[in-house]
Parts: structure tokens; sequence; C-alpha cells
């Protein structure tokens, strides 16, 4: 058992607490002897503890420089590519929303991926700098690419024309720019915590509608078992939802006739 983090003390009300106010919720964790008020035991509660991604990043924006370093320390890096290792860390947290507070979360992390990469054979950057420049480029590129509010999507060559002379006056390697953009564009980074709960997989399924003729809609499971039926992905993506559908205890089997997915 961790020596920072007492566990058995986590109960329901305690991580309750914490989702609803992240910083007030910590406080009660102190006093009721849960987390050591120390960087390294808060850093293992965030990344250890049943509790929301977005709270974790409402936490993070307002902490201490020291609880923050420690949090994005507790990851290690070395060796790991960039993008997986981006995909790794926005796992831990949903980032809050003013830029202000993401950028100061991302310039501790590109700091510390630059030195667990420091003559590496994932050493890219020239200095923890341009690391961080490229963390920026990456989220909006991730944006650029996977939101369906934006129709005009960015091109590879565009992506590279773009990072041209990024490197301190240099180009960054053009494999490692086109493994970047393919990476994004294949396997985007997808927001698992929505205004419904935890997202589980989401995407375009057929519903037989009231007239009995299938039509398609936009669909989310949650981890609470729940499917949300929106009228396409931009009102997925806006929250908009039309209802769910409880999955507790719901069959799911291949039609006969239609081929499509049918839930009874």
């Amino acid at each position: 058992m961790s020596q920072v983090v007492d566990t058995s003390k986590v109960g329901e009300e305690l991580i309750q607490e914490f989702n609803n106010n992240a910083r007030k919720g910590m406080r009660m964790l102190m006093e009721q002897g849960v987390v050591q008020d120390t960087p390294n035991a808060i850093a293992e509660f965030l990344h250890t503890a049943p509790i929301k991604k977005r709270s974790v990043g409402e936490f993070l924006s307002s902490t201490s420089s020291e609880n923050l370093k420690a949090f994005v320390e507790y990851l290690d890096f070395t060796n790991v590519e960039f993008v997986p290792a981006m995909r790794t860390f926005l796992d831990s947290l949903t980032l809050p929303g003013e830029a202000r507070q993401i950028d100061r979360i991302l310039e501790v992390y590109a700091t510390w991926y630059y030195q667990c990469n420091q003559t590496l054979p994932t050493d890219y950057f020239a200095d923890a700098d341009v690391c961080y420049i490229m963390c920026f480029s990456l989220i909006m590129l991730n944006t650029d690419l996977s939101s369906p509010l934006i129709k005009r999507k960015i091109t590879l060559e565009q992506f590279v024309v773009n990072c041209v002379g990024l490197n301190n006056g240099t180009d960054l390697d053009r494999v490692f720019l086109e493994h970047v953009y393919t990476s994004i564009q294949q396997h985007p980074f997808e927001l698992k915590e929505t205004a419904f709960g935890e997202c589980k997989k989401r995407g375009y399924l057929q519903r037989k509608t009231s007239f009995l003729f299938w039509r398609k809609f936009w669909f989310m499971v949650t981890t609470d078992q729940r499917l949300y039926i929106f009228k396409n992905d931009i009102e997925g993506y806006n929250d908009n939802a039309l209802g769910y559908i409880d999955l507790e205890n719901v069959h799911i089997e291949t039609s006969e006739n239609s081929g499509k997915f049918v839930i009874e």
C-alpha cells in the first residue's frame, strides 16, 4: 500500500466532494488523513483515485507549481514517441477551458517530456520551448481534424508549412511531422468526459424511427451504461442530446432482416 495515500479511507462522499469542488475536496482529503499535504502524495491521488479527469484539470489549473510538477513527473516519458506521450498525458486529465491555464500545464509537461528524451532517438526538439510550441500545435491540429464544426481540414502540406523554422530557426524532421499528422488524423485525441459522463464509445449508428424507416444518428455510450442519442455529430459536439436509452439489462443482437443492430 502507498505510504502517502491511504486508499482505505477514500469513500464515495469524499470522491463526490472532490468531483464537485476540487480544491475544497482536496482539503477534506488532507484533513481526514487520506492524502498527505505533499506534492508526491497529491500527484499519486490524482493519478490513481477514481475521480473525474475534469476535476483533476480543475485542481491543477490553480494549484502550486510544485504540485503541478509532481503530477506531470509522476509519468515517465523516457523514449516514448511524441504523440503517444501526449495521448497518455491527456488521458490523465481534462485540460481546463482557459488558455492561460492550459498554457501553464502544457509548459510543465513540455519541459518534462524534453528532459526525459534528451539525447534519445525521441529527441526531436532543440529545446523545451520548441517542445512546448509543438504541444500547442498538436492540440490545434487535433481540433482542426476532429471537430465537426470545421469543414475545411488542414492538409499535411499546410501543417508542414506551418512548422517551417519552428525548431529554433531550423525545420523539424519531415518524417516526424508526417507521423504526427497521420497519427492524429487516424486516431484523434478524444474528450472522454462530457456533460453526460465519461464516454466509452461514440459514432454513427442506424435507428428505426417512428415511421419505421432507418435513419442515421450520432450516439455516445457512457460508463454509467447509457446510450445518448444526437441528431448528428455537431449536436454531439455541442452536448445537445435528443435523449438516452438505459442499457442496463439490454440485449443486443443482429436483426435477420435488416442486418443492423437492434436494441430490445
